[in-house]
């Protein structure tokens, strides 16, 4: 008998035994770049996209030089499509169903993300500034560590979210769409 853990997972973020999951696509090796285009399947909703903002260890404020090196800023965005959106090109708007999310590899290594290709970053496609909150130190950083006294919208969390935590930040915008005054600042 097979059982899908993710599925569970994210029927649990949801407080929901309706089946809801993440579709594995082929799992994917290299390492994501800044710039990369990538597509995600929520069998129950549709295919999502995402972006790579930025990759490598300043993008998680605190940490020191070596440590977290495979960690990436990226968008996962507020488009649905009924088919993987694989002809999808630059420039695109980042309209947010989950604020600025700091992840690892594990999404790629994982095949929960369809790499679509790579585009150079348009100014207009990316948040003039980020907003983290880090939860230890009580404060806000934007992505290079630098603390921020007035926080704004949309403000993400400053730790390395991994899968179990992408799933149900998921879960709960599509639930409840994503409410860029809800989390942290509220």
């Amino acid at each position: 008998m097979h059982i899908d853990i993710q599925k569970i997972r994210l029927n649990e973020a949801l407080g929901s035994s309706d089946p809801v999951s993440l579709v594995k696509q082929k799992k994917y090796r290299n390492h994501p770049v800044e710039g990369d285009l990538f597509a995600f399947q929520v069998q129950e909703y549709g295919w999502y996209t995402g972006r790579v903002i930025k990759h490598g260890p300043s993008t998680y404020p605190g940490s020191t030089e070596g440590m977290f090196e495979d960690i990436y800023l990226v968008y996962f965005y507020n488009t649905q499509y009924q088919e993987c959106p694989c002809e999808l090109r630059s420039p695109i708007k980042p309209s947010l169903l989950l604020p600025p999310t700091i992840v690892d590899r594990s999404l790629w290594l994982m095949g929960f993300i369809k790499p679509i290709g790579n585009f150079s970053l348009l100014e207009e496609e990316v948040l003039p500034r980020h907003c983290f909150w880090h939860y230890p130190k009580k404060r806000f950083h934007d992505e290079y560590g630098k603390r921020i006294l007035e926080p704004f919208r949309p403000c993400g969390t400053s730790s390395v979210t991994l899968v179990d935590g992408v799933l149900s930040r998921l879960a709960r915008s599509l639930r409840d769409g994503f409410d860029q005054d809800n989390h942290p600042l509220s």
